[in-house]
Parts: C-alpha cells; sequence; structure tokens
C-alpha cells in the first residue's frame, strides 16, 4: 500500500516565501520531511519559517538566495547540507515574470526571467544532486513548469514562456542525464491557481468571474492543495519508474481548443 510517508527525508524548495512554493514547503513537512526553503523576500521568508514550523511540528529553515546567482545557490546548499545532513527532495519553484509590449521588451527584462525561471533550475538542480544526492544513492527533483510553456499569449510575457518551454526541456535532459545517480526528474505546470503569486497580485486573476468565462474546462482556478498531489508523487519513495515527465495541474487547459 502506497503511502507517501516522507518522515526521514529533506526537502529544499526554492521561492517558498508566499504562494504556491509556501503550499509546497507546508506540504512536504505535513507529509513529515524536514525542509529547508530559500527565497529573496527575507521578511516574508522568516515569517513563513516561524508559521509553518509551528503549525507542522517539523523542522523547517529559511535561507536568503538568489537562485540566479552561482556562488549564492552553491553556498545555500553547502549550508542546507550542513545544518540537514542531506537533500533528498528538490522543487524548483523559484519564479519571476515582468509584463511589456514584446516590440519594446527590453533584454534586461528578458535575461531577469530567463536567469530566474530556467537558469536557476539548473544551478539548483546541479549543487543538490553534486553535494547531496549523487553521495546518498539518489533522490528526486521537481521543476516547476506552466501552462505558459505550452502555449502563447498577448500578456506581454514573451520571456516567461520561452523560460517554461526551456523547463520542460531541462526536465528531459536532466531525467536522462541524472538516471545514472539514481536521480528521478519531472515536472508540474500549474495552470491559474488563487494562491499562486502572480494570479493573488492580479485584481483580474483572482476574480472567480474571469474563470467562470474562460476557456478553462472547470471554470474555476485552481486552490490551495491542488498543486500538491502531483509533487508529491513525483517527490516520494513510491514513485521508482517515472521520470523525465510532466504533468499539466490546470483544469484541462491545455487541452481545450477555445
Amino acid at each position: 500500500m502506497f503511502k507517501f510517508d516522507f518522515t526521514g527525508k529533506v526537502a529544499l524548495v526554492t521561492g517558498g516565501a508566499e504562494g504556491l512554493g509556501k503550499e509546497f514547503v507546508q506540504t512536504l513537512a505535513e507529509q513529515g520531511a524536514d525542509v529547508a526553503f530559500c527565497d529573496v523576500q527575507d521578511e516574508k521568508g522568516k515569517a513563513t519559517e516561524k508559521e509553518l514550523a509551528e503549525k507542522t511540528g517539523k523542522k523547517i529553515k529559511y535561507w536568503h538566495c538568489d537562485v540566479t546567482d552561482e556562488e549564492q545557490v552553491a553556498q545555500m546548499v553547502s549550508e542546507v547540507v550542513a545544518e540537514f545532513g542531506k537533500i533528498d527532495k528538490l522543487v524548483n519553484n523559484a519564479g519571476r515574470l515582468t509584463y511589456g509590449p514584446i516590440e519594446s521588451y527590453s533584454k534586461e527584462q528578458w535575461m531577469q526571467v530567463i536567469d530566474t525561471d530556467l537558469t536557476g533550475p539548473w544551478l539548483v538542480s546541479k549543487e543538490v544532486v553534486k553535494q547531496s544526492m549523487m553521495k546518498n544513492g539518489g533522490g528526486r527533483i521537481v521543476n516547476i513548469s506552466s501552462v505558459a510553456g505550452m502555449f502563447g499569449t498577448d500578456a506581454g510575457c514573451p520571456s516567461y514562456h520561452a523560460a517554461k518551454g526551456g523547463v520542460l526541456g531541462l526536465i528531459k535532459g536532466q531525467a536522462v542525464e541524472y538516471a545514472k545517480y539514481g536521480v528521478l526528474v519531472n515536472g508540474v505546470g500549474p495552470g491559474t491557481f488563487l494562491n499562486g503569486g502572480m494570479t493573488s497580485r492580479s485584481k483580474v486573476a483572482s476574480n472567480p468571474d474571469t474563470h467562470k468565462k474562460g476557456r478553462c474546462p472547470l471554470k474555476r482556478a485552481g486552490d490551495f492543495g491542488e498543486l500538491s498531489g502531483a509533487v508529491i508523487y513525483f517527490l516520494s519513495d513510491e514513485n521508482t519508474f517515472t521520470t523525465g515527465q510532466n504533468i499539466m495541474v490546470d483544469g484541462g487547459l491545455t487541452s481545450a481548443l477555445n
């Protein structure tokens, strides 16, 4: 019988101070894991650390880390391993999105998103595999992709579409290369979630009427906890033979033609 018990495991979540990242920190702790998480929002990070440690009774600790900075990433991973002893599970969740008309979108805007959303998962995974998973006989990685990696919109975020499309390719490449170390790599792609960082900041996206009139077949946005099931499966020891896959948790959005 599958139990999805993470007792004795250590997880690392990037971008865990709020939104979906905070959900992953809480869910992993509720499944029994001790959880390290990083972000660049120190005030929110420290508040999340305190709140979720008290709520779950598990060891939860926050690190300041910019996932685009190679030295910061290597140092953060080293400190997490020193503090927790290992890293068994990794969720690459940290993300960024900037808007602007594609014809006037600057290179700076482009690189800010590419560096955070695509280069970041590569850097963090590299250090976690090198510093812990290779030495400990394997592990599990989930890269958070997006429906935006599968189709375009006129929202004015070309770098986000490119970065999330790149994450889909990164999942495949990592799965093949890391298999020899016993590391399974998969992706989970959210549609619109009410507790997602971008959605919660938008009056339009957070309005239920927006989704009732939209093309998502379920006619609503996702809510807290509805993304974590897929993440938990991919990270669990019960997942022994699935790697290089991406599942869209989007209410059917990417299956709809109109």
